[in-house]
């Protein structure tokens, strides 16, 4: 008898230590769809994952990547840019059901930032090089629309349409910009040095945009979030920090970026860490489900070297084993 203890003992002190020596990687549920790029070789391919699984969506270039993705009923959309070895520049495009089609030919840079989807049309922000100068646009079903004249830089990094109105919020300048259906609002007046928009979300009467600003020369960046024009500091600018999307939900609105070296989202202005900060990760999108799940896509360095992951509701929900970044996440609910 007393063996036999022993051998159970034994056995199930075996198991346990198997079922110990590998954490299961946590399953993506089939609703959760997201965007980036991952290594191959000495390049960085656009790329989405469904269920944990990558689909690349082209193979040329360094600096290529998916950017944003939408599912409107079957159909997933992404934008993003990538590089034709024919030519010198980026190359806009948005992939419909893994089919590309170029925004842009390649004669002059360009990079597509986001998309959004309303009813039977398509939008896209980003800009295009006029050969001097980047001009924010807005891609309609294709066709280019031009939110500034070209005699600045300026950069459309998010996009979102309510109706018949357009929203698009970038740059020009060096100023943090709101467009609504090509009128400019300036949001970084008088207020530091330096602004950029990079996310926005628009919610009954209320417009949110995520960015960052220099408060003076040589100043950390500080994390803003602008509401109908009136600005909110996420961060005090001890520490380098940014703000790269919103998303509103109900009364509650959250901001994914970084504080320091950590992957950070805030909710009302407080912040929730994510990462533990010894290395460097990053928020780069936010959804939050109707159910009230949220969910943060971007990266963090594990081991030095820079993998794609998504928090859950503050936890660690999914992290791709290659080299790889996340820049958006959609849950189709």
């Amino acid at each position: 008898m007393k063996k036999f203890k022993q051998f159970t003992f034994i056995f199930l002190f075996s198991i346990l230590l198997l079922n110990c020596k590998k954490p299961k990687k946590p399953v993506v549920s089939d609703g959760v769809y997201l965007a980036g790029a991952k290594a191959s070789s000495a390049n960085f391919i656009p790329t989405i994952w469904q269920s944990g699984t990558a689909t690349e969506l082209a193979n040329f270039g360094n600096e290529t990547i998916a950017r944003s993705i939408v599912v409107s009923g079957s159909d997933v959309f992404v934008a993003g840019d990538w590089e034709n070895t024919s030519v010198a520049n980026n190359i806009a495009a948005i992939w419909k059901n893994g089919g590309k089609t170029n925004l842009t030919d390649g004669s002059k840079r360009a990079n597509a930032f986001s998309v959004f989807v309303n009813g039977s049309d398509v939008y896209v922000a980003g800009f295009e090089s006029n050969g001097s100068k980047d001009v924010a646009k807005v891609w309609k079903n294709g066709v280019a629309i031009n939110l500034s004249n070209g005699s600045n830089s300026a950069e459309a990094r998010g996009v979102f349409v309510v109706g018949a109105d357009v929203y698009a919020a970038g740059f020009e300048n060096g100023d943090a910009i709101l467009w609504k259906n090509g009128v400019k609002t300036i949001l970084s007046t008088g207020s530091g040095s330096l602004a950029w928009g990079y996310s926005l979300f628009v919610y009954g009467a209320d417009v949110y945009v995520a960015g960052i600003q220099y408060p003076s020369f040589g100043a950390n960046l500080v994390a803003k979030l602008w509401k109908n024009g009136v600005v909110t500091n996420l961060s005090d600018g001890t520490d380098r920090a940014e703000a790269s999307s919103v998303f509103v939900h109900g009364t509650d609105v959250y901001v994914g970026g970084q504080d320091s070296t950590y992957a950070v989202v805030w909710k009302n202005g407080v912040a929730t860490k994510l990462s533990s900060g010894l290395s460097s990760a990053f928020v780069s999108s936010v959804f939050v489900t109707t159910g009230g799940d949220v969910f943060a896509a971007g990266f963090e360095t594990i081991s030095g070297k820079q993998r794609g992951r998504v928090w859950k509701n503050g936890a660690v929900y999914f992290t791709e084993d290659d080299e790889s970044e996340f820049t958006a996440v959609f849950v189709k609910e």
